[in-house]
């Protein structure tokens, strides 16, 4: 569920060292920035809903930082 998540242990979530850098703090910021225009919703071959997954795995990684 969420992309950078390191896992449970003993139902505790953890997330990997290398992603509370300043860097990714820096890269996962710029989701803020999202307009929820669509247009890479409309491109995943997956049909995905990129937006809010976006959000929603940055709230979640904001809980770890």
């Amino acid at each position: 569920r969420f992309v950078m998540d390191g896992g449970k242990i003993d139902g505790v979530r953890y997330m990997n060292e290398e992603y509370l850098t300043e860097e990714w703090k820096t890269k996962m910021k710029r989701i803020e920035n999202c307009l929820r225009c669509n247009l890479c919703k409309g491109r995943c071959p997956h049909r995905l809903d990129i937006p809010n997954l976006l959000i929603r795995n940055y709230e979640e990684f904001k809980t770890f930082i």
